[in-house]
């Protein structure tokens, strides 16, 4: 969803809430709002080969999947690493993009 500005807020389909970055990025990100503000703003950047990233607006860090992707999505990197990087999936939806660093 456009959250003005060029920036986006993520709307999870399973439950109709918006995705945050809570506790100001330091926590795992989760679908629980209802309305949009800096916590559920992401910035969303072209990482080439079909590639995205994502920045929260509410610590300027990216989001990424620490441990080879095994651990939950969250907001603490910094610079854009390999974790970092998502695939725009079919109808948006965002897919992990797993690459050996």
């Amino acid at each position: 969803m456009d959250a003005g500005g060029g920036n986006i807020a993520l709307l999870a389909a399973v439950n109709g809430k918006y995705v945050t970055a809570e506790n100001g990025g330091a926590s795992p990100l989760i679908a629980n709002r209802t309305g949009v503000g800096s916590w559920e703003t992401f910035t969303e950047f072209d990482a080439g080969n079909g590639n995205i990233a994502l920045r929260a607006m509410n610590n300027g860090k990216y989001v990424t999947a620490d441990n080879g992707g095994t651990n939950a999505l969250i907001a603490n990197s910094t610079p854009l690493a390999f974790g970092s990087l998502l695939r725009r999936g079919s109808s948006a939806v965002f897919h992990r993009q797993l690459q050996a660093g």
